[in-house]
C-alpha cells in the first residue's frame, strides 16, 4: 500500500531531478519490489538487460547466437548485434574471453557467408575494433600474464587485420618480452607484409635501443616464410642506424633471412668503425664461405698493424675463429687453414713456454691463441695435435682448457 506509493513517488521525484547517487537506492527499492524496473532510469535499465545477457552468455551461447542467425532484418540485427557487442567490456573484466571468441567468430562468419548481412557484420566488427572492448583487451594483453596472453590471442587473430593497430601499439608500448613476442607472431600470422609498418614505426618513433633490438631478435626468430621479404626490407634502414648496436644486430637479422645473397653488404660492412658491427660481418661472410672475403680476412691477420690496436686483438680472435665455417680448405702459397694457423701458432709458442712476442716483436693477446685453438678443434688434424699438447701443458692459462677441448675434438 502506502510504502508502495511513497517508494514510486520518491523514484518518480529523484528520477525528475536526476538526483546524484540515486541508484543505489532505486536498486534497493526494486530488490525489495517496492517499484518495478521500468520506474528506473533508461541508463540503469540498460545496465541490468545487459547483466541479465551477461548471465545468459555464460550459461548458454550457443543458443543466443544461433537465433542471431536466424534473423533476417537489418535493423534488428544490427541492434542485437550491438548488444552482443556491448557487453563484451564486462566479460573482459571478468577474464571470461572464449565467450568473446564465439561472438566475434559468429559476426566473421556472417560477414563472409550471411551474404544479406555480409555489410552489417563488418560494420560491427569495425565498431569493434574502435571501441572499448578492444582497449580492456589491450590492457588486459600488456600485462604479460601468459594465461591472460593465450586467451586473448585468439581474439586478436580473429579480429585480423583490424586487430593490427592494436598489436602494433602493444610492441611499440610494452617493454615485456613475452608480450612483443607474442604480438609479433599474431601479426605475421594475420599479415606478413605488416612487419615492414612495424619496424617503419620503430625507425620513426625514436624508440629505446634495447626495444628495437628485442623487436628484430624476435622478428628473426620467427617460422614464417611469408615474413622473409618484408623482413629483409623493414630492416634496411637499421643498417645505416647511429646506433652501433642496432646495426650489429640489423646485420645479424638480414643475414638470418638473406643468406649467401647478402654477401655484397657484409662486405661492405667490413669497413664500419664499430668493432661489434665489424665482428658480425666478419661471421657473416665467413658462414656463407665468401672466398672473397676469406682473402681479405687473410689479408688482414697479415698485415696487423691496419688494424687499431685497441681493437687487434679481438678482430684477429674473431677472424681465426671464424675460418672453421670454410673447413680446412686450401689456399694459394700458404696451404691449408690448418696449416696457416699451426704457422701462427709456430711463431708464437716455444719449447714448453710462450713466447710473449712474434719476430717483429708485436704483443700477441692471449684471446688469440683461444681463438686459433677453438678452429683448430674444429677443422684441424692430427697434424694439430703437437702443438696443442703444448699448449695444454701450460696450467693456468686461458687457451689450455680451449686445448684440451680442442684435442678431444681432433
Amino acid at each position: 500500500g502506502k510504502a508502495v506509493e511513497l517508494a514510486k513517488d520518491l523514484a518518480r521525484n529523484l528520477n525528475l531531478r536526476k538526483v546524484k547517487g540515486r541508484e543505489s537506492i532505486l536498486q534497493e527499492y526494486v530488490k525489495h519490489k517496492l517499484i518495478t524496473a521500468d520506474q528506473l532510469p533508461a541508463e540503469m535499465q540498460q545496465q541490468i538487460r545487459l547483466e541479465q545477457l551477461t548471465k545468459r552468455i555464460l550459461q548458454d551461447s550457443n543458443s543466443i547466437l544461433v537465433q542471431l542467425d536466424k534473423i533476417q532484418d537489418e535493423e534488428k540485427y544490427l541492434r542485437v548485434a550491438r548488444t552482443l557487442a556491448a557487453i563484451m567490456p564486462e566479460l573482459s573484466r571478468r577474464d571470461h574471453y572464449e565467450p568473446i571468441l564465439e561472438i566475434i567468430d559468429c559476426f566473421h562468419r556472417h560477414s563472409s557467408e550471411k551474404k544479406n548481412f555480409t555489410s552489417c557484420a563488418g560494420q560491427i566488427l569495425d565498431e569493434i575494433c574502435k571501441g572499448e572492448i578492444i582497449l580492456a583487451l589491450k590492457s588486459k594483453f600488456l600485462l604479460g600474464r601468459k594465461e591472460t596472453c593465450q586467451a586473448i590471442a585468439p581474439i586478436f587473430h580473429k579480429l585480423g587485420t583490424r586487430a593490427l593497430p592494436q598489436l602494433v601499439s602493444i610492441l611499440v608500448r610494452s617493454q615485456d618480452h613475452f608480450v612483443r613476442k607474442n604480438a609479433c607472431e599474431l601479426v605475421t600470422q594475420i599479415d606478413p607484409s605488416a612487419i615492414s609498418f612495424i619496424l617503419n614505426g620503430l625507425n620513426e618513433k625514436g624508440s629505446e635501443t634495447r626495444s628495437i633490438i628485442d623487436i628484430l631478435r624476435i622478428l628473426a626468430e620467427l617460422d614464417s616464410d611469408g615474413a622473409a621479404h618484408p623482413l629483409a626490407n623493414g630492416v634496411l634502414p637499421f643498417l645505416n642506424h647511429e646506433n652501433p648496436h642496432i646495426r650489429a644486430e640489423a646485420l645479424r637479422v638480414y643475414y638470418r633471412v638473406k643468406g649467401a645473397e647478402g654477401k655484397v653488404l657484409y662486405l661492405d660492412f667490413l669497413n664500419d668503425d664499430d668493432i661489434n658491427v665489424k665482428k658480425e660481418a666478419i661471421e657473416c661472410l665467413a658462414r656463407v664461405r665468401s672466398g672473397t672475403a676469406l682473402g681479405k680476412f687473410m689479408e688482414m691477420l697479415k698485415k696487423p698493424d691496419e688494424i687499431p690496436s685497441d681493437k687487434r686483438a679481438q678482430i684477429e680472435a674473431c677472424l681465426y675463429r671464424c675460418m672453421s665455417f670454410y673447413g680446412n680448405l686450401e689456399r694459394p702459397e700458404i696451404g691449408t687453414l690448418e696449416d696457416f694457423m699451426l704457422a701462427t701458432l709456430d711463431s708464437k709458442v716455444g719449447s714448453g713456454t710462450l713466447r710473449w712476442t712474434t719476430i717483429k716483436k708485436k704483443a700477441i693477446q692471449p684471446e688469440v691463441i683461444t681463438a686459433i685453438c677453438e678452429a683448430l678443434g674444429k677443422i684441424g688434424t692430427r697434424k694439430s695435435m703437437g702443438s696443442l699438447q703444448k699448449l695444454k701443458k701450460q696450467k693456468d692459462t686461458p687457451w689450455q682448457n680451449k686445448a684440451e677441448e680442442a684435442l678431444a675434438e681432433i
